[in-house]
């Protein structure tokens, strides 16, 4: 059995809380689905699976105080290398 997921984020800063938020959704839906197991408890074991997951950030803002220009130099810097 697959089960589809979507997430719809509100506003999601781009370098630091977009890997994070969909890291963190990700991880969401596999505990739900171990959650589902365990309720379910299938005799013939058939577990649920991801199936589609779909990430919408309604929004995507750039964080502007001094970290959040670090950690984008960085990225900057790391890829033209």
């Amino acid at each position: 059995m697959f089960l589809d997921f979507v997430f719809i984020w509100r506003t999601v800063e781009a370098f630091i809380g977009f890997p994070y938020s969909l890291y963190g959704s990700i991880r969401l839906a596999e505990q739900l689905l171990k959650q589902i197991d365990i309720a379910v408890g299938s005799a013939d074991r058939k577990t649920a699976q991801i199936g589609e997951v779909v990430y919408i950030a309604m929004s995507l803002h750039l964080g502007d105080d001094e970290y959040h220009m670090r950690v984008a130099k960085q990225i900057v810097d790391s890829s033209s290398d």
